[in-house]
């Protein structure tokens, strides 16, 4: 669709927000575990704000990617700066990172890494996130840091 909304139909990306009984803690060790090399699934807080800037952030972090041009040393952790809208890992975790598990957002780029991070993390209350590319968002988490 071209216009001021785009969609992305990519079998491999989906968010979802969930929740589990785990601690914060032991959900950020599964999702590392299950996240290989640029395959990722990646927690952050559940906020409709930052759900407009999800897809924007994946194609700006996966074009720093490409360009050889990452200010962290990770995809995943390209794309929290970008959510963020910042250059600190930090301060990016302060802002968007998981907080809770009770109700969080799920980002994965690899329906590997997804099914294993759904299976082990034990999800409940699970519900599919469409993801959509706003054009008013996406200059916005492009240019994030850059001042």
């Amino acid at each position: 669709m071209i216009g001021k909304d785009a969609y992305i139909e990519d079998d491999e990306i989906a968010a979802f927000t969930a929740s589990s009984e785990k601690s914060i803690q032991e959900l950020l060790e599964l999702s590392s575990l299950v996240s290989k090399n640029d395959e990722f699934v990646l927690l952050l807080k559940n906020d409709k704000k930052l759900i407009t800037r999800l897809l924007a952030a994946y194609i700006n972090a996966k074009m720093r990617a490409t360009d050889e041009n990452m200010r962290s040393d990770s995809l995943q952790k390209e794309m929290l700066l970008f959510s963020a809208g910042s250059m600190n890992i930090n301060n990016a975790i302060k802002t968007v990172g998981v907080q809770s598990g009770k109700n969080f957002i799920v980002f994965g780029n690899s329906n590997l890494a997804i099914s294993k991070f759904k299976e082990k993390a034990n999800l409940k209350n699970i519900h599919k996130l469409r993801l959509k590319l706003d054009a008013s968002k996406a200059y916005e988490v492009a240019s994030a840091g850059l001042d």
